[in-house]
């Protein structure tokens, strides 16, 4: 299979008939989808709501995560 343009190209064996080699190369085609408006429906154990209140860190915890990252190179020091 190559790809130009954006759509897909196929090489289908001489061993394939014309309608299969074409149903083959409408199911590889790829197709861009577009899904709204989803409704789930999430089954709980029980009725308690599930809710926890924003908590802020300790001064402490929060420079060592922030120097953690740092040294880890995921964050660069600023100066500031």
């Amino acid at each position: 299979m190559t790809i130009s343009n954006g759509s897909p190209t196929f090489e289908i064996g001489l061993n394939v008939s014309q309608p299969t080699g074409d149903e083959l190369e409408q199911l590889l085609t790829l197709k861009k989808t577009k899904i709204a408006n989803i409704e789930l429906d999430i089954v709980l154990l029980d009725d308690e709501p599930i809710f926890h209140k924003s908590r802020h860190l300790p001064f402490v915890e929060r420079d060592a995560q922030v120097g953690e990252r740092v040294k880890n190179g995921i964050i660069e020091p600023c100066s500031g």
